[in-house]
């Protein structure tokens, strides 16, 4: 869980200039519209969820992000 916690709060963007790379906080990614909880990326910007449970939304963070990195070619 520490590593989803990790990636859901720090990121950058490959097109960051190199000083401002340090660490770019992402606190709205989870949010909660009428009791459910959806995460938001930058990618498509549609909401995935719905979810019961914040941590339910942050896991699928993780999840969502494992199965973007299984696209890249190494």
């Amino acid at each position: 869980m520490d590593q989803v916690n990790t990636i859901e709060t720090i990121s950058s963007r490959s097109t960051d200039v190199q000083e401002q790379k340090a660490a770019h906080f992402r606190t709205n990614r989870c949010f909660n519209i009428d009791g459910s909880w959806y995460f938001s990326t930058r990618l498509d910007k549609a909401p995935h969820g719905p979810y019961l449970t914040k941590d339910g939304a942050i896991q699928a963070i993780g999840d969502y992000i494992i199965l973007m990195n299984s696209f890249v070619i190494k």
